[in-house]
């Protein structure tokens, strides 16, 4: 009877013990899941974006992928397909002359992605404001924009909804991408704070074709 009551304390001491770790380990993931993209590490951070979805739509590098996003995250700058090397992104279309238009050049197939709040005046010299995007330097010695600017960018029969507002023309106030990766005609759009509703919106939005005009 002894021997029977000890098998029944062990019994009973080992299914509390269980039901401990249980309440831990959910007390765990709780706390990560409550945890803001700022305090996650990298391997969190890539399940918290999705990182393997996003490279294999894309055809990007996980590590480096990851490595953008934590560093925008961490940094003034969070924009990261700006230089993100995407092996299943086509290239630009061509730039063709418009006649008979207020507009005279759209350039066909062009990448567009997001950026957000740095801190600095944009190349131009005035602070970034929802409206304006970042163009291509003319190359890797000459800093003026490839498109001017000041002008005026046209998203043909396409726009990008900032805080429920669909926007279809953009200011080049900008520059951007110096490892010249995106499509030459890339247009980086600012969507304001950098802040964790704005980063997954510039996540989901990844790097979009649109044809532009001007």
């Amino acid at each position: 009877m002894v021997k029977g009551k000890k098998l029944i304390y062990a019994v009973l001491a080992i299914s509390i013990a269980l039901q401990g770790n249980v309440v831990n380990a959910k007390e765990v993931e709780l706390s990560v899941t409550n945890k803001s993209d700022v305090q996650m590490t990298r391997e969190e951070l890539q399940e918290f974006y999705d990182v393997d979805s996003l490279c294999e739509k894309y055809g990007a590098d996980n590590e480096k992928l990851t490595e953008a996003i934590f560093d925008g995250i961490h940094s003034n700058k969070f924009s990261p397909f700006t230089n993100l090397e995407c092996s299943k992104i086509s290239e630009g279309g061509p730039i063709v002359s418009l006649e008979g238009s207020e507009r005279t050049l759209i350039a066909y197939n062009q990448d567009s992605t997001i950026y957000l709040e740095t801190g600095n005046p944009c190349a131009s010299g005035v602070y970034p404001y929802v409206g304006c995007v970042a163009v291509h330097r003319k190359s890797s010695t000459d800093k003026s924009p490839i498109i001017p600017f000041g002008i005026i960018i046209h998203y043909e029969d396409d726009s990008v909804n900032i805080n429920h507002m669909n926007y279809e023309s953009f200011v080049v106030e900008d520059t951007g991408d110096a490892k010249f990766t995106r499509s030459t005609y890339w247009t980086d759009v600012y969507a304001g704070a950098n802040n964790a509703d704005n980063r997954e919106f510039a996540k989901n939005y990844g790097v979009r074709k649109v044809s532009i005009s001007w």
